[in-house]
């Protein structure tokens, strides 16, 4: 498994204790001119759908924007919100780990 970006609830702020992974991430797409990256938001059952699904796409944009302001072409990005959709912490479990933005890489060989 590797690290993720986690958020508090019903935030969609890019914390300080982020940003290493964010920055690593950077230095990939630096490192990959080819690659282009998919940045997909995702929420924890707390609150309406509707509200979940724009939270998610607004932690999507906001992890976008880091990578923009660090000089990655938004181009190479999108970001996509899907809510509480693809929940991973199985019921009334852990909800941290459903507040958190997944990364899917297209374009490297």
């Amino acid at each position: 498994e590797g690290e993720e970006i986690f958020f508090a609830t019903d935030e969609a702020s890019v914390h300080s204790d982020s940003t290493a992974l964010l920055d690593s991430a950077v230095e990939i797409l630096r490192t990959c001119p080819d690659a282009r990256l998919s940045i997909e938001g995702h929420t924890d059952a707390q609150g309406s759908e509707d509200h979940n699904l724009a939270l998610s796409q607004r932690r999507a944009e906001a992890v976008m924007r880091y990578f923009i302001g660090k000089g990655v072409a938004a181009e190479r990005l999108s970001a996509v919100g899907y809510g509480e959709r693809d929940a991973v912490a199985g019921g009334d479990g852990e909800r941290r780990s459903d507040r958190r933005v997944d990364f899917k890489v297209e374009g490297v060989r």
